[in-house]
Parts: C-alpha cells; sequence; structure tokens
C-alpha cells in the first residue's frame, strides 16, 4: 500500500475501511445518527470530516455507547477549569483514537492563528495567504466509556423530525435538474442532466425511496453547472468508482441528518464495488480523503439547495475557533 506521508488519523481510518471492504461490509453507511455525532465532551462541538467518520465508524464498529470524546489533558484538568465540580480518572488499559488538528501558522509574526483570526487578517489586507502556512498536529481522544466520574450529558438531542418528502422535493426544484419516475432502474444521466428512478411503490419503504433519491440527486451534484465533477466515466472503471464513493458517503450522511436509516437493498446495490473500491484506497490511500472533501463539498450543496437547515434548530458547529477543535 501506498501510505506514504499519512498521519496517524488518515492511517487508522484507510485501515478500518479496508478492513470493513474485505469482510464485505460498506464502511461509508456505518455509524452515522444526525442527533448523535461525536462531539467534544468538554466543548460540545461536533467532531467534523475526517475526525468525525474515525469516531463515528470506531463507535459503530465496536458498539459504543454515546458520543463524548475528548483528550487525557481534558480528563486530567489538572487546572479544574474543564469539570470543576467532577473528578474524571482514566480507566485502566483505555485505548485512544487518534484526531488531526489543522492550523494556519502567521510565518511573519511567527504566531498561531485561530480561522477567524485568519479570515480577519486576509479580508483586512493586514497579511496576504501566502504569509501563512497551514499545518496539522495529532491527539489522542478516549471516549467517555473509558472515563471514570463522568457524569451523564444534561441531555441528549431528540432525533429530529423531518418531512423528507418535501426537502428532496425542494432539492430538485432549487438544482433544477431534470427528474422523471419510470421504469425499474435508479440512475443519472450527465448527457440530459436527468435523474431517473422507479415509481415510488416499487420501494419497500419511504427510507428506500428517499435514500435513493438522495444517491442519484448527490450524483448530479457533479454537473458541469454545478460542482462540476467528471462524471463522463465508463462503468466498471476505477473512475466510476471513485465517483460512486463520492456519491455514496455523501448520500450516507444526508441519510442521517434526514434520519433515513441504512436499508439492505441499498447496501446490496453498491456491493458490486467492494473490489474496485479496496484496490483504489490500497492504490492511493489519500483518494478516500479527497473523496470525504469533495462529500463534504456535495452536503454543503444539497443542505442549502434543499434548505435542510432550515428544518434543523442546530447551533453553530463551525469549527472556526481551534482551541475548540480537540
Amino acid at each position: 500500500m501506498n501510505n506514504k506521508m499519512l498521519n496517524p488519523t488518515r492511517q487508522m481510518l484507510i485501515d478500518k475501511y479496508i478492513e470493513a471492504l474485505e469482510r464485505d461490509e460498506i464502511p461509508f453507511e456505518c455509524g452515522w445518527y444526525s442527533y448523535d455525532a461525536p462531539q467534544n465532551a468538554i466543548t460540545g462541538r461536533k467532531y467534523n470530516g475526517i475526525n468525525a467518520m474515525l469516531l463515528s465508524y470506531i463507535a459503530y464498529d465496536i458498539k459504543l455507547e454515546g458520543n463524548r470524546w475528548c483528550t487525557f489533558s481534558q480528563i486530567a484538568d489538572k487546572e479544574g477549569k474543564y469539570h470543576p465540580n467532577e473528578k474524571w480518572h482514566l480507566k485502566k488499559g483505555s485505548q485512544s483514537v487518534p484526531v488531526e488538528y489543522w492550523y494556519v501558522y502567521n510565518t511573519t509574526d511567527k504566531k498561531k492563528y485561530s480561522i477567524q483570526e485568519y479570515n480577519k487578517a486576509i479580508k483586512e489586507g493586514k497579511y496576504t495567504e501566502n504569509d501563512f502556512v497551514w499545518r496539522v498536529r495529532t491527539y489522542n481522544v478516549f471516549h467517555e466509556s473509558c472515563i471514570e466520574g463522568i457524569q451523564p450529558p444534561e441531555k441528549y438531542r431528540p432525533e429530529v423530525q423531518i418531512d423528507r418528502l418535501d426537502v428532496i422535493d425542494r432539492l430538485i426544484t432549487n438544482m433544477n435538474v431534470k427528474y422523471e419516475e419510470q421504469g425499474d432502474r435508479a440512475y443519472y444521466s450527465p448527457k440530459y442532466d436527468k435523474v431517473v428512478i422507479p415509481p415510488y411503490n416499487h420501494f419497500k419503504s419511504e427510507y428506500d425511496y428517499c435514500s435513493t433519491q438522495l444517491h442519484e440527486l448527490c450524483h448530479a451534484t457533479g454537473h458541469n453547472t454545478r460542482l462540476n465533477r467528471n462524471l463522463l466515466n465508463e462503468f466498471g472503471s476505477e473512475e466510476y468508482a471513485r465517483e460512486e464513493m463520492r456519491a455514496e458517503i455523501s448520500s450516507s450522511m444526508l441519510s442521517a441528518e434526514l434520519g433515513i436509516p441504512v436499508s439492505e437493498a441499498n447496501t446490496e446495490n453498491h456491493m458490486s464495488y467492494v473490489q474496485s473500491w479496496i484496490a483504489v484506497l490500497k492504490n492511493d490511500p489519500n483518494e478516500l480523503f479527497r473523496a470525504i472533501k469533495d462529500a463534504e463539498d456535495i452536503i454543503d450543496y444539497v443542505e442549502e439547495k434543499g434548505e435542510i437547515k432550515k428544518e434543523i434548530d442546530e447551533p453553530n458547529l463551525n469549527n472556526d475557533d481551534y482551541e475548540l477543535e480537540i
């Protein structure tokens, strides 16, 4: 495997995903729960991107209860600023998970900047992008089940009730994509910019119907009038499998956000890509991280066009303050 330059977080995610694929499990579909996404036990900030995917999959894989994680220094809390009324202790033999933390370093004044400070400095013209470099560090975090003395959260956020059919109808309209229900096959045609799926009564449930719509609409975001990905790939090729990986990651995460569980039919439909995905990831592990980045762009686009955030009363979870990312 070509694994040069992978930090511990990325190496673990690649290893876990390839292991899952080799036992015919599709890891992109596992561990996503919109109301129970991994978050820091002290700050309440949700982890995102690669960190979220790794922590979610670890929790799913070994069946951990709860979604809170924190570093050893947050557990020890020697200064008493994190949990002054509670004494936490790390259980003997606890295993940590590495998460990556990106920050911006100013090469002119030799200081670390938060994302907010970086954006402000660029906007005000005080510095240019050439004055900054992006750097990454790895931190080890422990699941709440490893901590003695930690109290249950005040409340777990209830699952959000959303009219999925309404959201997807709005998404189709706002994407300005052609849409038709006919036949017995679901696909997106880049040539005609058209999504085609079987009629509603061909599906076992509303969940299956909506997850199929989402998957094909995620493909449609790649049209050159939208996010402009290469969609003209031959079926069965590695390039086709790469696009399928992007659609599967993004649609799985969006399905979780809309409260749509993974269906058996959806998993069966994508088993044909397993060997291609294994080959792609073993040959070029960084392809997974490019796929995750593209999937995040797809999710942002779909959330905007489907006006999903209007349906969810959710706090601002951007990790702009670098001190709160871990």
